[in-house]
């Protein structure tokens, strides 16, 4: 009789426990839908959770409802940004890599863009095997994996992308764009070639500057880089300014400096806590830039490896 109290008494303690834990969840996906969610709830689920309990919150990821689908993978994407448990974090990561199939749109493009956040070094070769898997089977392919999967580099992701521009015959040119600069970032000198020539082949304007030069950017190529160093020392005034009351072109170096200044070390100009260019003189920086890279063309150094070497734009 006592031994049955005790089990008794011992189950009634973990199933207290899993209530609260879900209690816990359950309080901050409905913060999150009411955008109330604040850092410590934040931190409750995290000290809440163990690599099991992550279940609670992914229950609400396969919810019917949209609404706690998406609340769901928000409140898992805090708990990997804040959590220092790596097993946690690296079920987290497994959850978005699942979600990039997801029959939900929202879901699917929420998960791309996640992952994007973590660096290729914490991925295992796993979980690096299913986001080639995932890739090839997706109908639409994500500009945001097909990049993530060239800035893990490395022949075996030469191998996925290459498999994907074979196997998939409806691809777009969009996707097919999207394969090309992957390659090139990979190091394949004929998809950077490629990418390189067909963006030389327009004339420069706001159209190259704003959609193609980031392109560019991502692939981290000195060949890549060399060309935006061009446009910054051309005097052709090809750009519109950023001030809708001034009507006359301006040159385009001036927004390149935004992308030199994310991409190559030790540039002359950085930015603010804003985001913006630390400058109240854009005409004095250009002449300081121009001076720094006609100095330093053969010897500047492009910042290290990450998703995409532009990202702080």
């Amino acid at each position: 009789m006592k031994k049955n109290i005790l089990i008794l008494l011992f189950l009634a303690i973990v199933l207290n426990g899993f209530s609260q834990k879900k209690s816990v969840v359950s309080h901050a996906i409905e913060s999150i839908k009411k955008g109330q969610l604040s850092s410590k709830s934040i931190n409750k689920v995290v000290n809440n959770i163990s690599s099991s309990g992550l279940e609670n919150i992914v229950q609400f990821a396969n919810d019917s409802l949209i609404e706690n689908k998406t609340s769901a993978y928000i409140l898992i994407s805090l708990v990997a940004r804040t959590t220092t448990d790596l097993n946690i974090k690296e079920k987290c990561i497994d959850v978005f890599i699942d979600g990039l199939s997801n029959n939900e749109t929202v879901i699917a493009a929420r998960c791309a863009d996640i992952i994007t956040e973590y660096s290729k070094d914490i991925l295992t070769q796993s979980q690096i095997k299913s986001i080639y898997n995932v890739a090839v089977g997706l109908r639409v392919k994500k500009p945001e994996i097909i990049k993530y999967i060239g800035y893990i580099g490395g022949e075996e992701s030469v191998r996925a992308l290459n498999n994907i521009v074979k196997t998939d015959s409806l691809i777009t040119n969009i996707e097919k764009w999207n394969l090309k600069l992957a390659l090139a970032k990979c190091g394949e000198t004929t998809e950077l070639d490629y990418c390189l020539n067909k963006v030389k082949s327009i004339p420069v304007n706001d159209d190259v500057v704003y959609e193609l030069l980031p392109d560019l950017v991502y692939t981290g190529q000195r060949k890549a880089i060399d060309y935006l160093v061009d446009i910054l020392l051309s005097n052709e005034k090809n750009c519109n300014s950023a001030n809708v009351e001034i009507d006359q072109k301006i040159l385009c170096g001036y927004r390149v400096m935004e992308f030199l200044a994310c991409v190559i070390v030790d540039f002359p100009i950085n930015f603010d806590d804003s985001g913006e260019l630390a400058t109240d003189d854009y005409v004095a920086s250009l002449k300081q830039c121009r001076e720094w890279i006609n100095q330093n063309r053969n010897s500047y150094i492009i910042k290290a490896d990450s998703y995409s070497p532009a990202e702080c734009y």
